[in-house]
């Protein structure tokens, strides 16, 4: 029999794929198929059978297995959030088998757990079980337990539950209501499996276990450029909300020590000056649904999340319950979140541009009155939203760790805002509005590329399990990608800046470097007093911070040290030949001004230190609100710390403040005794904590740090 046809699934998922050519399947059929007289799964290749789960593994195998053990004997322990999608689990809680034997899911090694319950059935929650404690393992008991007899490979047998007919069909078999339908055990039980012969089944898997992996790479890649875009974004508009877009504007002493210069004409203002109120919403009990278009209903306080307000994100009002008309929401409002169980999303602003009636502010939620004379409400929530309010609230936020974390409302009064004319106001935010089109646009192409990879995976999976592609003769020339083979996961131009032929090429530490100091450019590079100074304290607390293994600095004691001027050296060389910046000591308004490849290096970033993204944009954050005095600060006692624990001494406050002014050069001492300790307790609050990492710093017998 001829190869069936191919199912539109994977046709789709295919043509969407071929944007990343090293994924495409391109797998030829079997040479022969039979009817299976089941309309679902279709024809079957002639050789393979097909058997009811029931009769090839063992289902919710007893407890008895494990009930004779003593009751101290630890377990690991797997409520459904550590359950992962498409394989994998959170192994962190032991527990004592006694306080987990009654009332919960048992597993061992070796077998596969698949969620029962909506919508995590349908999402593909379930693992192989890996690495228990004791081999053994307890979790929720909305998960089914299979354990492949001898006819089956663990590997194929939990593919085949993660395939689109397992899924689909288990999901025609729910039983219950709402949120609490279920998959019963009956369906598991005789659910008809494909079963190829078992070294068959191993090479699918092995197959499958290459295929998904390569996926889930590019589908992490995206992730991390769409978390790249969102905090480009953000330091986009801190910028133009604090320093404007003007670099010839004169600037002044903001007055206050962590927000530095503002431009002349600017004013900072605390927000009680530019409100006329703050209303604060109401929250009756509600049903979970959301209310019809003739309703009445109450806005969840993640309306506002992501600073676009979303009127689906409502509870409707029980009838019998009357609605206040004075908290009904209307365009033009300003919304800001003032609890939640995220430290992220408390303080989230939402302009509301349009919206539906008979919507209800909550009281998780207030509502700015602006004084329009003063502050245009366009402005006002790009300001709100920006880095210079988030360190703001992060300062003031109470509730504990894991509960409701709160904003007062006299917190919320004494936030800071940089103020200009309205004019500038207006004129910044049309500029914005181009910029953030062209970041959404990025990050929707990113979303939908993540889309398409996921379908892709599904599609795979499901024609390798049900035999509608042969895979048995290539699974000896799977191998890992090298880096360049992924590649296109950027945008096209990137991929030809750097070129997709597999080649790998062994980076030196000088170019490495230099893609490094790009970055740290890139990101924090954009204010006028940004020289070769903090970019070297940048770099070095990178480094020492990240554990950055590619750099190898030798930094010595100078006057604005630490400071290795070998290194700065090459890395100014290094980023001119890249034609990314060029160090101008006098230029104005940059010192490092942008040439014509910029943005050339964040494919190399990508690939070298993608993985340590978030721990660097959390870096990046706190360097960007210091100034350079500030940050040699900083960085000289990390490094002084540092050398403490690499000669294995005692740390101290009192002992690190005398080295840095005894023993460092003498200019250290210009800095008053009182600012070098303030930083210590600031910089074990924000956890730029040294861990002995890194090289030692030494003395420098000429001081090139001011050249």
């Amino acid at each position: 029999m001829s190869r069936p046809a191919p199912q539109s699934r994977l046709e789709f998922a295919e043509r969407a794929s071929r944007e990343h050519d090293s994924l495409s399947t391109h797998q030829p059929a079997y040479p022969a198929y039979r009817h299976t007289g089941l309309s679902w799964l279709g024809d079957l290749p002639a050789h393979w059978r097909t058997k009811p789960l029931r009769f090839a593994c063992r289902l919710n195998p007893t407890k008895s297995e494990v009930s004779h053990l003593p009751a101290d004997t630890e377990v690991s322990f797997v409520p459904m959030e550590a359950v992962r999608e498409f394989g994998g689990m959170d192994l962190s809680q032991i527990m004592p088998i006694e306080d987990v034997l009654q009332g919960y899911t048992y597993f061992r090694d070796g077998d596969i757990v698949a969620a029962k319950i909506t919508p995590c059935f349908e999402n593909g929650k379930g693992s192989i079980a890996e690495g228990l404690t004791n081999g053994l393992g307890f979790g929720t008991t909305e998960l089914h337990t299979l354990r492949p007899g001898p006819e089956f490979d663990t590997g194929f047998l939990f593919y085949l539950t993660l395939s689109h007919e397992f899924r689909h069909q288990g999901a025609g078999h729910m039983y219950g209501a709402g949120g609490q339908k279920r998959v019963p055990e009956d369906f598991i039980r005789n659910f008809v499996a494909p079963l190829p012969p078992l070294p068959e089944q191993r090479h699918i898997a092995a197959w499958l276990d290459d295929r998904t992996r390569r996926i889930d790479a590019l589908v992490a890649a995206k992730r991390r450029l769409i978390g790249l875009l969102a905090e480009q974004r953000t330091a986009l508009i801190t910028h133009a909300v604090t320093k404007g877009f003007n670099p010839a504007a004169p600037m002044k002493p903001s007055g206050i020590d962590w927000l530095g210069e503002v431009p002349r004409d600017w004013e900072a203002r605390r927000l009680r000056h530019l409100v006329s109120r703050i209303e604060q919403g109401w929250s009756p009990e509600a049903d979970q649904r959301e209310a019809g278009d003739d309703e009445w209903g109450v806005m969840r306080a993640g309306c506002a999340n992501g600073g676009t307000f979303d009127e689906s994100d409502n509870k409707a009002l029980p009838p019998g319950v009357d609605p206040d008309p004075s908290l009904e929401i209307r365009p033009g409002d300003l919304l800001m979140s003032r609890a939640c169980g995220s430290t992220d999303l408390v303080g989230s602003v939402a302009l509301v541009r349009s919206c539906r009636r008979k919507l209800l502010l909550c009281d998780k939620l207030f509502r700015l009155r602006y004084r329009a004379k003063l502050v245009t409400p366009e402005f006002l929530a790009l300001a709100l939203g920006s880095r210079l309010i988030r360190y703001q609230l992060e300062r003031d936020l109470s509730g504990a760790e894991g509960l409701a974390r709160n904003i007062a409302q006299g917190a919320i009064k004494e936030l800071v805002v940089c103020v200009p004319s309205i004019p500038e106001q207006q004129a910044i935010v049309a500029r914005l509005d181009i910029a953030c089109v062209k970041f959404d646009a990025l990050t929707a192409a990113a979303e939908t590329a993540i889309a398409r990879l996921t379908e892709y995976r599904q599609a795979l999976i499901s024609a390798a399990v049900t035999g509608k592609v042969c895979v048995c003769d290539v699974v000896a020339e799977a191998t890992i990608e090298k880096p360049c083979a992924e590649l296109p996961i950027e945008a096209p131009a990137v991929a030809a800046r750097i070129g997709t032929t597999g080649v790998t090429r062994t980076a030196n530490k000088h170019f490495q470097r230099s893609v490094l100091a790009a970055e740290i450019i890139a990101r924090i590079g954009q204010d006028r007093t940004f020289g070769r100074v903090k970019l070297q304290k940048a770099l070095i607390l990178a480094e020492g911070h990240l554990q950055l293994a590619e750099i190898v600095s030798q930094p010595v004691r100078a006057a604005a040290g630490p400071f290795d001027n070998a290194m700065m050296r090459s890395i100014q060389s290094q980023l001119k030949k890249s034609q990314w910046y060029e160090y101008i000591k006098d230029g104005k308004p940059l010192k490092f001004v942008p040439l014509a490849k910029t943005g050339g290096h964040k494919a190399y970033f990508e690939r070298y230190w993608g993985a340590k993204e978030t721990g660097f944009a959390a870096l990046m954050a706190l360097l960007a609100r210091l100034d350079t005095r500030r940050s040699e600060i900083v960085a000289t006692l990390y490094s002084a710390w540092n050398d403490f624990l690499i000669d294995g001494n005692g740390v101290t406050d009192d002992a690190l403040v005398a080295e840095v002014l005894t023993k460092w050069d003498p200019a250290k001492t210009a800095i008053p005794e009182a600012k070098w300790r303030a930083a210590l307790p600031w910089m074990r609050g924000q956890g730029l904590v040294p861990t002995g990492y890194g090289a030692h710093t030494l003395l420098a017998n000429r001081d090139r740090s001011k050249e």
